[in-house]
């Protein structure tokens, strides 16, 4: 890959992993458990038991239904750093 689609590519990602946290914070105060639960991999570990979105998806039901009545989050800055062109890890 050349310089310039290399740069692009990272560009690219960063905005791809910045939208991670936003998302993350809107499907949760907004309760849309749907979105939420499809910002984790498939194979999400709920317990020692569980695995799976559903179960994600249940256990966030219960545990905002239960304990909070709304929630408000709101991002900070992003530390975003590559360790190689595929693989990135970061602070918000």
């Amino acid at each position: 890959m050349d310089q310039l689609l290399a740069r692009i590519d990272r560009l690219e990602s960063l905005d791809a992993i910045r939208q991670l946290p936003a998302k993350y914070s809107l499907s949760l105060d907004m309760r849309d458990l749907d979105a939420h639960v499809n910002l984790f991999a498939a194979d999400i570990r709920v317990s020692r038991e569980l695995v799976g979105r559903v179960h994600l998806k249940h256990w966030l039901d219960d545990t905002l239904r239960q304990q909070f009545t709304g929630t408000s989050h709101h991002i900070g800055n992003h530390i975003i750093e590559f360790s190689a062109p595929d693989h990135a890890h970061g602070v918000v």
